[in-house]
């Protein structure tokens, strides 16, 4: 019962101060932010929950830092428990306040991550960078050796492609492997 009963509390304290949540959100509570509040005490050990979240105790400084990142950018504010009658109430407006943030963030457009284009490399035996001579096992368990071709068509997605030495013959497996790799990188 006192549970419930402070839970009110801090519920009508946040509604009033939702005024001025600096005007960015005005975040009224919403049905489903009073039942998140109903299982915050069960959830509250997990780590996806308080994402972007730290407690501060410090002689002089109590609270919750909220902090959201986009595009190598960190968006942050800090919640004391002064404001919100303690530890728990305090909480519970970092959530919000994380919450709100996240959906301001969204508006703000991705910056497209730079592509690292390599042209050669010390390392590269072959003379043809993204061509290499590999030693591969076959479904049956044997080994085999063959060159690889491997390339990018997008970002997060490898492609690769191989030519049996045995098959085709160490000049010849080589040529091939070349001439995948220079077509790919012409498209």
């Amino acid at each position: 019962m006192k549970k419930l009963l402070k839970l009110k509390q801090i519920i009508n304290h946040i509604n009033l101060r939702s005024n001025d949540l600096d005007g960015r959100c005005a975040n009224r509570l919403t049905n489903e932010s009073v039942r998140r509040f109903n299982i915050l005490d069960s959830i509250m050990d997990t780590n996806k929950t308080l994402k972007g979240i730290s407690r501060i105790d410090s002689a002089s400084t109590l609270g919750w830092y909220v902090r959201v990142y986009r595009n190598k950018q960190t968006y942050a504010r800090f919640i004391s428990d002064n404001k919100f009658g303690g530890k728990n109430g305090a909480l519970k407006e970092a959530l919000l306040q994380r919450d709100c943030l996240q959906k301001e963030i969204q508006q703000i457009p991705k910056k497209a991550s730079k592509r690292r284009s390599v042209r050669h490399d010390k390392r590269n035996k072959t003379g043809v960078l993204g061509v290499t001579r590999a030693s591969k096992k076959a479904k049956n368990g044997r080994s085999y050796e063959c060159y690889t071709v491997t390339w990018r068509p997008e970002p997060k997605v490898q492609k690769s492609r191989s030519f049996s030495v045995k098959k085709y013959g160490e000049k010849r497996a080589l040529e091939l492997a070349i001439e995948v790799r220079k077509s790919v990188d012409a498209q």
